[in-house]
């Protein structure tokens, strides 16, 4: 869905569009600050993904966003990036999928489990 929204935008609203060569929300944009994290984070999903018994939506979508962006990093400059919030940050839908696959999983390390 994320790409298919990049396309479109990209070829019939280039004037929303920006390339992010950083990460989290275009905060970080030192390449061994994002080259760590990133491996950091493959890591991470990988033993996650390792443990579970069957893929929950959460890493289903950390996943998705994952792909996405690095998809977007190996055909342009950057991450495309289509939504502003003014003064704060620009955006995409992969984004959005890995910080709410993170919420998720959280929630159910959190509250889940507790009551297990």
């Amino acid at each position: 869905m994320d790409q298919a929204l990049k396309f479109i935008v990209v070829r019939f609203y280039p004037q929303i569009v920006t390339f992010n060569s950083g990460i989290l929300f275009g905060f970080v944009d030192n390449i061994f600050v994002i080259l760590s994290l990133l491996v950091l984070g493959l890591v991470i999903l990988g033993y996650l993904i390792w443990e579970a018994k069957h893929l929950e939506i959460s890493l289903i979508l950390i996943l998705s966003g994952a792909i996405s962006n690095i998809a977007d990093r190996l055909m342009h400059e950057g991450v495309v990036d289509y939504i502003t919030i003014k003064n704060w940050s620009n955006f995409n839908l992969a984004d959005v999928y890995i910080v709410l696959g993170v919420l998720f999983y959280l929630y159910k390390l959190v509250f889940v489990a507790k009551n297990k």
